[in-house]
């Protein structure tokens, strides 16, 4: 599995809109929904859950940055692309203390 994380859920770096449709590449109902960024690969359980934990510095000017997340899993019976993506998810960085 893997993480993409990129600043905007509407354009690529290139301009190209988002989201992106998968179809053509072979995987029908599955949207880039994420201008990818960075990638993190992540492995899986048993389960197949994947788990991430994201540790951030302690820099003031950080705070109100917006990033948005997306996952992809490879699934080979999922379609003829092999993967799986998720819905998005936006975060905005903050100062609370957890």
């Amino acid at each position: 599995a893997a993480t993409f994380f990129g600043y905007s859920n509407t354009l690529t770096s290139s301009g190209a809109p988002l989201p992106f449709d998968l179809s053509a590449a072979g995987a029908p109902a599955c949207f880039l929904r994420v201008d990818p960024l960075a990638t993190l690969g992540l492995a899986t359980d048993g389960a197949g859950l994947a788990y991430m934990a994201l540790v951030l510095p302690a820099v003031p000017s950080l705070r109100g940055l917006t990033l948005y997340l997306q996952g992809v899993v490879i699934d080979p019976t999922n379609n003829a692309l092999g993967i799986a993506m998720t819905n998005d998810v936006k975060l905005v960085l903050g100062d609370r203390g957890f």
